[in-house]
């Protein structure tokens, strides 16, 4: 079974995604995710033509910063921290 992939996040937090479909999904016209948060939950949704819809996953360098404040660095954990990432 295909658990966590490195280098992929949620487009939208910034958190670590896996290659899991979500624990529950209750919505029976959108088909199920290939991809969830690591707590199982899907990934955060997106707003687009056909509406709301769990975000696909995206690669670390395109992934949102997670940094709370303005410094410059990234917090460990961050999924531009390169030194987290390794």
């Amino acid at each position: 079974m295909p658990e966590l992939r490195p280098g992929i996040y949620c487009p939208v937090c910034g958190e670590p995604a896996r290659d899991v479909p979500p624990r529950s999904w209750i919505n029976p016209i959108v088909r199920r995710p290939r991809h969830s948060h690591l707590d199982g939950e899907p990934l955060c949704p997106t707003d687009g033509i056909e509406g709301y819809r769990p975000s696909r996953p995206v690669e670390a360098e395109d992934a949102p910063c997670v940094r709370d404040d303005e410094s410059d660095a990234c917090p460990t954990g961050c999924p531009h921290d390169l030194d987290y990432r390794a």
